[in-house]
């Protein structure tokens, strides 16, 4: 198999806030890189090349806003790609949160 990735993955089990024209839903991620993430298909679901804004927690009263556009999905799984992507720390303070 080829692997496409460039970073690593570390799971992670917290709530995304998305943002998109029609609202905000909130996502449960299953992991998390410096260039992207892994959520469980929100309800209304998702289509790769869609493009939106999200919100995570850092700590109990910090949170990061990046723009994240879809890159593949199932019924099961969203796929990510942060426009910018993350730097350590702010991946770091997200796994910690």
């Amino acid at each position: 198999m080829n692997e496409r990735r460039t970073h690593q993955r570390n799971n992670i089990a917290c709530a995304f806030i998305l943002v998109k024209n029609e609202g905000a839903t909130i996502w449960n991620t299953v992991d998390i890189s410096e260039s992207g993430a892994k959520m469980e298909q929100p309800e209304t679901p998702l289509s790769p090349g869609e493009s939106f804004q999200l919100t995570f927690s850092l700590s109990v009263s910090e949170f990061h806003t990046a723009r994240a556009q879809v890159v593949r999905c199932d019924n099961e799984f969203v796929s990510i790609r942060f426009e910018e992507e993350l730097d350590n720390s702010t991946l770091s303070r997200a796994l910690a949160a």
